[in-house]
C-alpha cells in the first residue's frame, strides 16, 4: 500500500493479531501486557520495505508507574487487562523494564527485556504488594492441575471404578476460565 493507501486507516484488535499474521502497522497502541507479547505485537511493525516511513512507534497504555505497587494496580486500572495477563508482578516488572530503558530497540534490547522480565533473579524485584495476587494465581495454577489429574483417565485402569465423578463439565471443564456462552444469530 501508499502512504495515501494507509492514511487515516485504523484497526482495532484483540491480541490475537500479535501472532501467525502478516500485518504490518506504523504505529501500534497497546494495552499492557508481559513484555514477550509486546515485543511479538512490536514485530508487526514495519514488517514489509515500503520505503522511508519514519521510525516505528509502539505506545503502550499501562497503569501509573509506582515503585511500591499495591494489590489493585493493575485490576484497579484495567480489570480485562487484569484477567488477561494474571501475572501483575511480571506487568510491574515490564513496566520497570521500559521505563528503565526509555526506547527500545529491537533486536538489540531483545534479551535485556525478556531477562528482565522472566529472569532467574528477577523474582526478589517483585514488590510485596503484587506478590499476594501471584501467590493467588499459584494456588489458581495448582487447583486447575489437581482437577486436570483427576480427571485423567489411566491407561492401566481405564475401565474401573474409583468413586471418581468424570465426565461431568462442572467437574471436568473442556477449558479453564470463565463458561462459555453460545449465540445464535
Amino acid at each position: 500500500s501508499t502512504p495515501e493507501q494507509r492514511r487515516g486507516q485504523l484497526l482495532i484488535a484483540t491480541q490475537v493479531v500479535e501472532q501467525s499474521l502478516d500485518l504490518d502497522f506504523d504505529v501500534v497502541i497497546s494495552d499492557l501486557a508481559p513484555i514477550d507479547l509486546l515485543i511479538q505485537r512490536a514485530g508487526r511493525q514495519h514488517r514489509h520495505n515500503r520505503g522511508n516511513r519514519g521510525r516505528p512507534t509502539l505506545i503502550v497504555h499501562a497503569p501509573e508507574w509506582t515503585a511500591e505497587p499495591v494489590e489493585s494496580w493493575v485490576t484497579q486500572w484495567g480489570t480485562g487487562t487484569a484477567f488477561v495477563y494474571p501475572d501483575h508482578g511480571r506487568l510491574w516488572l515490564t513496566v520497570n523494564c521500559i521505563r528503565s530503558l526509555g526506547t527500545i530497540r529491537l533486536p538489540e534490547n531483545a534479551r535485556h527485556l525478556i531477562e528482565s522480565v522472566y529472569g532467574p533473579d528477577v523474582e526478589s524485584s517483585i514488590p510485596d504488594g503484587l506478590k499476594a495476587i501471584a501467590k493467588l494465581r499459584d494456588n489458581a495454577a495448582v487447583q486447575q492441575a489437581a482437577i486436570g489429574k483427576l480427571n485423567t483417565i489411566s491407561i492401566t485402569g481405564a475401565y474401573e471404578a474409583d468413586g471418581n465423578a468424570r465426565w461431568d463439565e462442572e467437574m471436568a471443564p473442556t477449558r479453564l476460565g470463565e463458561p462459555s456462552v453460545e449465540w445464535v444469530l
